[in-house]
């Protein structure tokens, strides 16, 4: 296997994991620097296409001795690195955050973290993004898929069209790049096309398409340095100039596909001699350690600063390089080398290297759910963390979808409150709820986050249909959005008027409740920030359109002779953040904190709902 090692391949490694880290750094180093992930895929296919071809044509394949392989290569390190994000999510993240780590790392196991993150809210380059640790493993499961299909897809076709290999791979992966094509400029489709394998598989078929080219061929491999040349001049003006507004992946990516390939058929050019350069080796050799550490790192940075968009401060920048470099080479020289070499069976790899810690993990991210991010770690005698950092107190409302759920209720009932709408309605609850009790009424909570109005999905429709089927049992129904975001909504309104209007007022009362001050930043990330001691240098101020979105609100239920609840209207300092004892009022930067409903019911305690 030694007298097949090609320096220059590892130099390409470099490359590529260079350019992913200069674009995940700042996307203004190098604006197409995504296109690392995309070289990363062609090598794979090679080396992976190389491997398999010919231990098939030789008679000696073997799934064991292939998967093992892979599990030795792959996993040690990748464990590595999920669990250190789970010990530092511990102390770093909040509970909801945490939350979403856990079952971020269960996908991971599973091999399916790239359909994950392809369904959920934004996408790849978006600024919230860019705080989920565990985003990059997007690709390793397009890779892992790749080799489970790879082995059985070169068996079907080496017996039933042996000599139609390169054909078959050609037309498959100019399907993938058309499908691409096609999914990026879909609104509907762009954020799976990024992710997914059928929009991948060009890529990595690009690499097999030359593997198998090179064996048919006996690797009659090119020496022109005007190919070589031209090939890598064209990859560095693709990382140049592409940028995150690129509709991506398809047939854009198909030069770059084409020159890597270039280079990997090419031998004894001035090109190779550079990608085979000591530094570049050097860093090609760690190259899959580093890629698996250095976006941990920049995320949890991002996410202790909250900083506006995406860059972070310079210093911090240099900060995360030694603890990337440091934690990279600790990876390379004491994981990954040692496991790569180490002599085990199929069953004895499989155990303790996929089974063993992916149980582990399982167990962990179980409790971490379970719990809804262990709040408890981080309370203290005077600081309640179920209440700081949480909209909802999920012990009352577990469900993602709240259908009726249920407040604790006074001893003596006189009536029902509803309180419908989406996550604005769920951070009012404790409010309500507390404010209802104190009137004799029971409360029953009808929502869900990202529910508008107008959104029909399958989530969303029964929170609707909920309130229709069981409104004639309230005294008072209250209802509660994100007004700011719907104000431009015409679909929004007009389906709230729609549901309003099917409501017996004769014998409800519908009350329409004004949205809190909205801030320019998440406040409960400041306060996390401060609790980790760093240099948390950002500036609180309310939005300028406060409170002109709840007068919108207001006028909107006069002219349907309907009631309109503003509790701030009853709070002494309303632009207050936190209380004297620093406990934060707001979850994030639109939604109230459990501390925040106190504060709000203290303030209104004395109101009688049928005055509203």
């Amino acid at each position: 296997m030694k007298g097949n090692y090609r320096a220059d391949i590892d130099g390409l490694r470099a490359i590529a994991v260079l350019s992913v880290l200069f674009f995940h750094f700042d996307h203004q180093y190098l604006p197409g620097g995504y296109l690392g992930v995309d070289i990363f895929f062609v090598i794979s296919g090679y080396l992976i296409t190389n491997i398999v071809y010919s231990e098939l044509k030789k008679g000696n394949f073997s799934y064991s001795n292939f998967y093992t392989r892979r599990v030795k290569r792959i996993l040690p390190a990748f464990f590595f690195m999920l669990f250190l994000t789970l010990i530092v999510g511990y102390f770093v993240f909040l509970p909801y955050e945490y939350y979403k780590l856990s079952i971020s790392a269960l996908s991971t196991l599973f091999f399916s973290s790239n359909i994950q993150y392809a369904f959920r809210t934004n996408d790849y380059f978006a600024a919230d993004s860019s705080e989920w640790p565990l985003l990059h493993t997007w690709s390793l499961a397009v890779e892992e898929q790749y080799y489970f299909i790879l082995p059985v897809l070169l068996i079907f076709l080496l017996k039933f069209f042996p000599k139609r290999v390169l054909i078959c791979f050609t037309l498959i992966a100019f399907f993938s790049f058309f499908l691409g094509t096609f999914w990026a400029y879909s609104n509907e489709l762009n954020k799976l096309a990024y992710y997914s394998l059928p929009t991948r598989a060009g890529e990595l078929l690009s690499g097999s398409i030359l593997a198998v080219y090179l064996y048919e061929h006996k690797n009659k491999y090119l020496s022109s340095n005007f190919l070589a040349s031209t090939s890598l001049l064209i990859i560095l003006l693709f990382l140049i100039f592409l940028d995150s507004s690129t509709r991506f992946p398809g047939l854009v990516v198909l030069p770059v596909c084409i020159a890597v390939c270039v280079l990997i058929a090419s031998k004894n050019t001035s090109i190779n001699n550079f990608l085979g350069s000591n530094f570049l080796v050097k860093v090609g050799l760690i190259s899959y350690s580093l890629y698996l550490m250095h976006w941990p790192v920049l995320a949890f940075f991002r996410y202790i600063l909250s900083t506006e968009g995406y860059a972070l401060p310079l210093m911090v920048q240099f900060l995360a390089i030694g603890i990337i470099l440091v934690l990279s080479l600790i990876s390379y020289y004491y994981v990954e080398k040692p496991f790569r070499i180490i002599k085990t069976g199929f069953l004895k790899s499989l155990l303790c290297f996929l089974i063993v810690p992916s149980l582990l993990i399982m167990i962990l991210g179980y409790f971490i759910i379970s719990t809804h991010g262990y709040p408890k770690r981080l309370s203290s005698h005077n600081f309640n963390a179920n209440k700081a950092f949480t909209h909802l107190d999920k012990s009352i409302c577990p469900s993602l979808i709240s259908l009726g759920c249920e407040a604790v209720s006074p001893l003596s009932i006189k009536g029902e409150v509803l309180l419908f709408g989406n996550s604005h309605a769920e951070h009012y609850f404790t409010f309500i709820s507390s404010l209802a009790s104190d009137n004799g009424l029971a409360t029953k909570l009808i929502a869900s986050g990202g529910c508008e109005p107008d959104t029909d999905s399958v989530k969303c429709n029964p929170i609707k249909q909920y309130l229709l089927d069981k409104y004639d049992s309230a005294d008072y129904i209250f209802i509660a959005y994100r007004w700011d975001a719907l104000i431009s909504k015409v679909s929004a309104f007009e389906a709230l008027s729609k549901i309003v209007a099917d409501i017996d007022t004769a014998k409800n009362k519908i009350i329409f409740l004004a949205q809190p001050p909205r801030w320019s930043i998440k406040l409960n990330r400041l306060v996390n920030c401060y609790r980790l001691h760093f240099n948390c240098l950002a500036v609180v101020e309310v939005q300028k359109d406060y409170p002109e979105y709840n007068e919108f609100i207001k006028a909107f239920a006069k002219e349907r002779n309907m009631s309109y609840f503003d509790p701030f209207l009853r709070v002494n300092d309303y632009l207050k953040t936190q209380s004297e004892n620093g406990n934060p009022y707001y979850f994030d930067d639109n939604h109230l904190s459990i501390y925040g409903n106190e504060m709000l019911f203290e303030a209104n305690k004395n109101i009688k709902l049928e005055d509203l």
